[in-house]
Order: C-alpha cells, then structure tokens, then sequence
C-alpha cells in the first residue's frame, strides 16, 4: 500500500490567492507543506507545516534540521513534530533521542 498524507492545511478562500503552495520543492513531501504567503506579490511569511511520522528506529525530520531559511524571510514551523523533551513534555515523559538536535 502506498504512503498517506500525513499533513494538511487550511486557509479561507478570501485569501487563497495569497497562499502558493510550493509541491515542488524539495522538502515538500506528504509529511511536509510548504506555504509562501504572499503580499503584493512579495513573499511575507513562509508557513512549513509538519507532521512528524516517526520510524522505527530513530527520526525522520533529517531534512528539516538540514532546511536552510532564507534570513530575509519570516518563516513558521507549525505542526505534529511527535518529540518528547525536558522543556516541554511532562515529567514522567521519555525524552525523545533526537530531542536537544530539535530544540537546536
């Protein structure tokens, strides 16, 4: 069976215009959107939306901790990143082992 998309997003038809979703680049997978919301036809927010489908063994956000932002632009990790750590999960929480490269 093929691989399901993981993430999703939502924005009012009133601004869709504004909203170009770039499926061609190439963190964008279906664990990964990448939206540029624009205004006056100028990137003014970059939205990467993530869902964090954990393998196995280790973790798969490798390329997102790779992902170079572009310093001009303001850009938005929102999402399900599936990570446990000291500076946010409850204290009987196990700490994910990828946890301080993310809060890096």
């Amino acid at each position: 069976m093929g691989e399901l998309c993981k993430a999703i997003t939502y924005s009012k038809k009133k601004i869709a215009s504004c909203v170009h979703n770039l499926t061609q680049h190439p963190l964008s997978d279906l664990s990964i959107i990448l939206l540029d919301i624009l205004k006056q036809n100028v990137v003014a927010l970059q939205v990467v939306n993530v869902y964090h489908n954990i393998p196995t063994q280790g973790h798969g956000l490798y390329p997102l901790f790779s992902y170079n932002t572009d310093e001009l632009t303001p850009t938005l990790f929102i999402g399900d990143f599936n990570t446990h750590s000291l500076l946010w999960s409850l204290l009987d929480s196990t700490t994910s082992s990828w946890a301080r490269e993310f809060e890096d």
